[in-house]
């Protein structure tokens, strides 16, 4: 086999692993991006907030309240019941006053519309699907 034959062949065979290695390197490839930073919920003030489940609320003194559950024991209707039930949301609050650790706020329409978790007070005001309404305080911040 001649010497420019054999060249011939040699440069057929490394010239195409040449160019993929050489596109490779280029940066042409496509580059994996880091998903976006977690964004947090804006500052609310106190006062009314309505508080959807699964979605926390964040204060301005970074209390945070997350509505867990919403719980509809109610009498149904054209049912006769002992007791006519209850509608009542678990709430969840942390950080602020409260620090890290979490605390329950159970709240209901007929026993129990109004908690302090000292230093806020929390009042059950309405309830809808999916949502409560509550109003929350602490003294000394604005409202």
């Amino acid at each position: 086999m001649s010497l420019n034959l054999r060249t011939s062949l040699l440069i057929s065979l490394l010239l195409p692993g040449f160019m993929l290695t050489n596109v490779a390197c280029s940066g042409s490839a496509p580059v994996a991006h880091e998903p976006p930073p977690q964004r947090l919920p804006a500052a609310t003030a106190f006062g009314s907030s309505i508080l959807r489940v699964g979605k926390p609320v964040v204060f301005a003194d970074g209390l945070r309240v997350e509505l867990k559950s919403i719980a509809d024991s109610r009498c149904p209707a054209n049912v006769q019941c002992i007791w006519q039930g209850e509608l009542s949301v678990n709430l969840i609050a942390r950080g602020g006053d409260l620090g890290n650790g979490e605390s329950a706020v159970p709240l209901g329409m007929v026993s129990a519309r109004h908690r302090v978790l000292a230093p806020y007070d929390f009042v059950l005001a309405d309830i809808s699907a999916g949502t409560a309404t509550v109003i929350i305080t602490k003294p000394g911040a604005a409202q």
